[in-house]
């Protein structure tokens, strides 16, 4: 068979396993991204505060992401320096958030805040490098490819020499690259192209060799090697994910993100005076985070609620997550803003932060159920109605509401989802749909 056949060059398919305890240990640094992405929205926030929070989160969760999946891919797990380091440069990225958020919104020390900000890009631009190149060369994640993928880095890159707002749009371009790279690059492609770029060294390393001008090198053992013998042991392979490690971690941040919730509940129950309101308050505010644990849980695969397992590719299957843990993690900050001032109405910010998060949770939750074809077309117009509509129904009429009011209008629709869900018991229309291999 010839040497540069691209059909020789195996895909590997990770081996399935639990979460190591240094992955375990990583995950921690998503405490602290989550906590300090509640400065972003908190209060009356303008609306610029809206665009910096899905770029932090973004950002935040992406560097976690190439992380995760090369401990996913790896046989051995991941590399135990690497992660530490890539955990270094998130809880970087985490401690300048309140400082960055105060500069971008204009209620900071100016200079202070530019510097926070460029060093949140500079450990964001280190730190994805670093994740980028954990893979060797010869290696392609063909399910998710970005990862392996720098050139957004560029624009945060240039930020370092630009002042005020411009440095947050060149984040967001910078993060668009990657959103764009993610849509368009295709994994075989990429494994195919790589591949036909080794072919082609090998021919002109084979030519080179015939006519006597082969070039000769040394191992690192120092032994002679020609080019053609070094070109001949390089093999480019495809890397398949581990589905059900990859689920596994995926579950835990979203444990972590509802976790939080709890955190800032507490934090803000134990800093302002006690009554009965506020015990109601933190009791439905327990309630709602319970709900959407058992929904992304165990009502779902993943972290993602009405999820199938297999029913959708991985691309999709991230995008989902990256989308319902920032769901999450807003609404957090909303229900401690309810815990402050329980008694009175939300300001008009919060209350559609607290009640849009639930809606675009639930609007995701009908989207994963769509592709998973879990659900037949009447039940998910029902719960499109009643999860979407009906919280952003509560925004537009509960403005004369208290906090702990809407906090229990929601709490009804996330228990009311869950009781139906139960009762119905898990979705038997059918086998899952089988997901393509990127998507």
């Amino acid at each position: 068979m010839e040497p540069d056949a691209p059909s020789t060059d195996p895909v590997v398919q990770a081996a399935d396993r639990h979460a190591s305890w240094p992955e375990l240990f990583f995950d921690l640094v998503a405490v602290a991204g989550v906590a300090g992405l509640a400065h972003t929205l908190s209060g009356e926030f303008p609306p610029l505060a809206l665009g910096l929070y899905a770029t932090l989160f973004i950002a935040f969760w992406l560097t976690w992401t190439t992380y995760m999946l090369h401990g996913n891919s790896s046989s051995d797990g991941p590399h135990l320096t690497r992660l530490l380091a890539g955990m270094f440069g998130l809880g970087v990225m985490a401690a300048a958030i309140p400082g960055l958020t105060a500069f971008f919104l204009g209620h900071g020390d100016g200079h202070s805040g530019a510097l926070q900000a460029n060093i949140f890009a500079l450990a964001y631009i280190v730190t994805r490098s670093v994740g980028a190149h954990s893979w060797d060369h010869w290696s392609v994640v063909t399910e998710f490819p970005v990862v392996q993928q720098t050139i957004g880095v560029v624009p945060w890159l240039v930020s370092l020499w630009v002042s005020g707002n411009g440095k947050l749009i060149l984040w967001a371009v910078g993060l668009a690259i990657d959103v764009v790279a993610l849509t368009l690059i295709s994994g075989e492609d990429r494994l195919r192209h790589s591949r036909e770029r080794v072919a082609a060294v090998r021919s002109r390393a084979e030519r080179a060799e015939t006519k006597g001008r082969g070039r000769v090198h040394r191992d690192r053992h120092g032994n002679r090697r020609t080019m053609l013998e070094r070109i001949q042991s390089f093999q480019v392979q495809g890397v398949r994910l581990a589905p059900e490690h990859l689920a596994e971690r995926l579950g835990l941040l979203v444990i972590i993100v509802l976790g939080e919730g709890v955190i800032q509940v507490v934090h803000s129950a134990s800093e302002v005076e006690w009554h009965r309101s506020l015990l109601v308050a933190a009791l439905a505010s327990f309630v709602l985070l319970v709900g959407l644990f058992v929904m992304s849980l165990e009502l779902g695969h993943a972290g993602i609620p009405y999820l199938r397992e297999g029913s959708v590719g991985v691309r999709s299957q991230l995008a989902l997550h990256a989308l319902v843990t920032a769901t999450l993690a807003a609404l957090a900050t909303a229900l401690a803003s309810v815990i402050n001032e329980p008694g009175t109405s939300l300001p008009a910010q919060q209350r559609w932060l607290l009640c849009g998060s639930v809606a675009a949770y639930f609007a995701l939750g009908v989207a994963a159920a769509a592709l998973a074809r879990a659900r037949r077309p009447l039940a998910m117009g029902i719960a499109f109605v009643t999860g979407v509509l009906v919280p952003l129904g509560i925004a537009v009429l509960a403005d004369d509401t208290s906090g702990t009011g809407v906090v229990g209008y929601v709490v009804l629709v996330v228990v009311g989802h869950m009781v139906l869900w139960r009762r119905r018991g898990q979705p038997t229309d059918g086998p899952p749909v089988a997901a393509p291999a990127g998507g």
